[in-house]
């Protein structure tokens, strides 16, 4: 189904509020496959949205480093005696995050440093020479957002990575009642794939999502008679029948978490009220029945052009609680072994403070990622120089080059996951130009093993053939 039509019949307000059709009881009813612990697992992607300064979020705290992240971040620099340290290394991070300090401590919880959208690694005289092919529209909030959830670097791709898992995988690891990439904030083409369209989750379940007020019910009355409606106009039967299916999934969402024990763990609200959901569903994953899911999170308001300080500490304070009540939400269940949750962003902002007191859209950050598969307690990836205007400042203002990309991230969450190596290899077809096809997070031993040694999904004829093609048509572009 193609997601802008189906988001446009959603806003109708008539999903989960509807009357019911005699189609809902089909996959509402329809039984589950019993899922063991060993058998499950999920990735939830916690999307800050507006471009999160991680430049405050991981700090150098070495004497040297720190004195030249002071330097350049000016009135933006947080005090170093404020800072957390982190264990056994020369970083800190910010002092509102005292829960993901104690994570990192644990092992719970790692960085990967200097992350972001890369076609092919670049050197800064290569960036300013316009000499090797660049994502799309950098630093535009829309378009990067794009490029973070599809993985594809080029504005405007149908697919997310999230929903292009799950159609990857193979037989064993589908199935279920539901969708199994969800969205917890709203419409995203993260959950979808080439083959399917994830589950927008109602925020809550059996309540009608319409937002438009006394009209609602003229609404949903219209909704319903374009479901019921028998018609030749082959618009009018793919309306009707992304109704049903909507109605069908909002219907076994609402059933499966009927009478869901509460779970003991203390959400905070924010980004903790979404995870708690997301916990939820887990919860009931039996009743789901399928063996992999991925969940798609948001967190707003990073876009920090003005008063940064502040504000910016109450968001990763937020960031931080949640996370912690994810953790204890995860062993409660039992699940944290099965589960890891990884941190994404528009961009990184500039080390260079504005004259709001604020900072700009910028490039290469630091992310989050946790869970019983990753490695904790360590930082993963080069950290960059902080120095305007330095090796790694494709600018004046402190817009840093990653030295790491996504498609490397997302390379191996997918082997951990279960994608099929080939798989991974068409699905992320830049691979093949890093010299490294992972970051290293998870756990070697956990990852599939490919005659003994672990897998380099980049090495397979698959990848090679796409990237060449790939090459060959960024060449001829340049050319037009």
């Amino acid at each position: 189904m193609n997601q802008s039509r189906r988001e446009f019949i959603k806003h109708l307000g008539f999903l989960s509020g509807a009357a019911a059709f005699s189609q809902l009881a089909a996959l509402a009813h329809a039984p589950a496959q019993t899922i063991s612990g060993n058998d499950y697992k999920a990735i939830v992607c916690l999307f800050l949205y507006g471009g999160n300064d991680s430049g405050n979020m991981l700090v150098p705290f070495d004497a040297t480093n720190y004195a030249l992240y002071s330097k350049s971040r000016g009135s933006l620099a947080l005090g170093q005696s404020l800072l957390l340290p982190l264990q056994g290394l020369p970083y800190a991070i910010h002092p509102s995050m005292p829960e993901v300090q104690t994570m990192f401590a644990q092992k719970d919880l790692a960085f990967v440093v200097n992350m972001g959208p890369l076609v092919t690694p670049i050197s800064k005289n290569q960036y300013l020479a316009g000499s090797v092919p660049l994502p799309q529209n950098l630093f535009s909030h829309q378009d990067q957002q794009s490029l973070m959830q599809t993985g594809a670097f080029v504005s405007g791709a149908g697919n997310g990575w999230g929903g292009s898992f799950i159609d990857a995988l193979p037989t064993n690891c589908k199935g279920g009642v539901l969708p199994q990439a969800i969205s917890y904030a709203g419409g995203t083409v993260f959950i979808n794939g080439p083959q399917s369209t994830g589950f927008i989750a109602p925020s809550n379940p059996g309540a009608s999502a319409c937002q438009e007020g006394a009209a609602c019910a003229a609404v949903q009355e219209a909704a319903a008679k374009i479901a019921a409606c028998e018609n030749s106009v082959v618009l009018v039967q793919q309306d009707a029948s992304i109704i049903n299916t909507i109605n069908q999934e909002n219907q076994a969402y609402a059933q499966v978490l009927s009478g869901v024990s509460p779970l003991q763990t203390q959400f905070s609200p924010g980004v903790g009220s979404a995870l708690q959901q997301v916990a939820q569903l887990i919860q009931v994953r039996d009743k789901v029945g399928a063996p992999r899911q991925v969940f798609f999170v948001g967190l707003g308001s990073f876009d920090t052009h003005a008063t940064q300080l502040d504000y910016h500490a109450q968001l990763l304070k937020n960031l931080s609680s949640g996370l912690s009540s994810w953790k204890q939400a995860a062993e409660e269940l039992g699940i944290w072994n099965n589960v890891v949750l990884l941190t994404l962003s528009d961009f990184n902002r500039t080390l260079m403070a504005n004259s709001s007191g604020g900072s700009d859209h910028a490039w290469g950050g630091h992310q989050i990622v946790m869970g019983g598969p990753v490695q904790g307690g360590s930082v993963y990836g080069t950290f960059p120089t902080l120095e305007l205007g330095g090796p790694d400042d494709v600018d004046t203002v402190g817009r840093l080059l990653p030295t790491t990309s996504l498609t490397q991230v997302l390379a191996e969450l997918a082997s951990w996951f279960g994608v099929p190596a080939s798989s991974i290899a068409s699905l992320l077809p830049n691979l093949i130009n890093f010299q490294s096809p992972s970051v290293g997070f998870i756990r070697a031993s956990w990852l599939p093993l490919y005659r003994g040694h672990s897998m380099r999904p980049y090495s397979f004829v698959g990848a090679m053939t796409v990237g060449i093609e790939r090459q060959a048509n960024y060449a001829r572009l340049r050319r037009e």
